[in-house]
C-alpha cells in the first residue's frame, strides 16, 4: 500500500523502491502487481520527462511491462501488460512487432478475458501494414466472439468501412 501511496504522491523513484521490493518476494501473490506498477511509474515518469529523457523512461516502462508478461503468467495483470507491450510497439509504428505480440498472446492465453482487446489492437496493425482483408478478419472476430464488448461497437464501425471500400 505504501507503494501506491508514492505513486499517487508522484514519488515514481521512491515508488518503483517498493514494487520491485514486491516483485522479489519469494512467496508474494502480488509479484505480478508490483512489476506492473513498476512499469506504471515509469511510464509516468516518461510522460514528464524531457524528450532525451522520455524513450529511455518508456523502454523501461516496457521492459518491466514484458517481464509481468513472462514471469508472472499468472498474475491478473498480464493482459494490462501486454497492451502497454503492444501500444508501446504501436506508437513506435512497429506493427510488426505488436503483432507478434499479438499472435504470443492468442495462442498462449486463449480463454483470457482481455482478447477482445487484443483483436481490435491486432487489427489495427494489420490496417496499418496495409493488411486489410485480414484486419477485417481480426474485427469480425472479435465482434463474433465478444460482442458485448466496449469496443465491438468500433470494430464494427472499421469492418462497415472496410466492405464500403471493397475489403
Amino acid at each position: 500500500q505504501q507503494a501506491h501511496v508514492e505513486r499517487k504522491r508522484e514519488d515514481f523513484p521512491r515508488a518503483i523502491n517498493l514494487y520491485a521490493s514486491i516483485a522479489k518476494l519469494p512467496e508474494s501473490p502480488l509479484k505480478g502487481e508490483g512489476q506492473f506498477f513498476t512499469g506504471e511509474c515509469y511510464e509516468a515518469m516518461a510522460l514528464k520527462a524531457t524528450t532525451g529523457q522520455s524513450a529511455g523512461l518508456y523502454e523501461k516502462a516496457f521492459l518491466a511491462y514484458q517481464k509481468v508478461y513472462e514471469q508472472f503468467p499468472d498474475s491478473g495483470r498480464v493482459g494490462d501488460s501486454v497492451a502497454k507491450m503492444a501500444a508501446f510497439y504501436y506508437k513506435k509504428e512497429d506493427y510488426a512487432r505488436a503483432i507478434d505480440v499479438f499472435e504470443n498472446v492468442l495462442s498462449d492465453y486463449p480463454d483470457a478475458n482481455f482478447l477482445d482487446v487484443i483483436l481490435f489492437n491486432y487489427g489495427r496493425c494489420l490496417y496499418k501494414l496495409k493488411r486489410k482483408p485480414e484486419a477485417r478478419q481480426k474485427f469480425e472476430h472479435l465482434i463474433r466472439d465478444y460482442p458485448e464488448s466496449d469496443i465491438a461497437t468500433e470494430a464494427n464501425k472499421i469492418v462497415e468501412a472496410l466492405k464500403k471500400a471493397g475489403f
